[in-house]
């Protein structure tokens, strides 16, 4: 896919999305976010930027491995983002702010193109948004050490020509099996895989 399919995705985001629908393939254990009563739960509101850009003639899209650290989190991949913060102006500042912050991802010719389904993350109780952004040019990345490990690129259309796979890991030196992608060896999975099935299965639809 190159940037002739950028009009097309932002026509789709507008439309109703698959949501639950591509959700439910990766943790088909997890409720909808729509039936969870998020009053009582008091999440931590959070949002994410899942970027695309043109890069070598192709629309490619970045995530980001996270150090290892005593948290439920650690080593796992996701999208730049982040909590909310006192400053932030909206979701959308939250987005563009922490994307800076972690990889140096410029607002600078960036438009925001649409959203996706917002999801909650039991473990951590964050409720995420993400935004969907492209830019004409592959950013300038420099990773933030403290809270990024390594950044991962991976063309959209790589992506869409994956199917969820079953794999084992570790998570407190457990194994678990998960469903997910595996990008430049690194398995992908939990609400970053959800996030991203369900891009995949909009694209697929274009």
């Amino acid at each position: 896919m190159d940037e002739r399919s950028i009009p097309l995705i932002k026509s789709k985001l507008k439309l109703p999305l698959p949501g639950y629908e591509s959700h439910q393939k990766v943790m088909g254990h997890r409720k909808s976010t729509s039936l969870l009563d998020l009053q009582s739960l008091e999440p931590r509101k959070s949002a994410v930027l899942v970027h695309l850009y043109l890069h070598l003639g192709q629309l490619y899209l970045s995530y980001i491995e996270r150090p290892k650290y005593d948290g439920v989190h650690s080593k796992q991949i996701s999208f730049p983002g982040g909590k909310v913060e006192p400053q932030d102006e909206s979701l959308v500042h939250t987005a563009l702010r922490e994307a800076k912050e972690e990889v140096n991802i410029d607002f600078e010719n960036l438009e925001i193109i649409g959203s996706l389904t917002e999801i909650y993350i039991p473990p951590s109780n964050f409720l995420v948004q993400p935004y969907v952004s492209y830019q004409s040019q592959r950013p300038n990345f420099i990773p933030d050490v403290r809270e990024v490990g390594q950044i991962i690129e991976v063309s959209l259309s790589e992506l869409m020509n994956q199917k969820l796979e079953d794999y084992e890991i570790f998570r407190s030196n457990k194994k678990v099996q998960v469903k997910g992608y595996l990008l430049n060896g690194k398995v992908l999975w939990g609400a970053t895989a959800m996030i991203t099935k369900e891009l995949i299965d909009m694209c697929h639809q274009l």
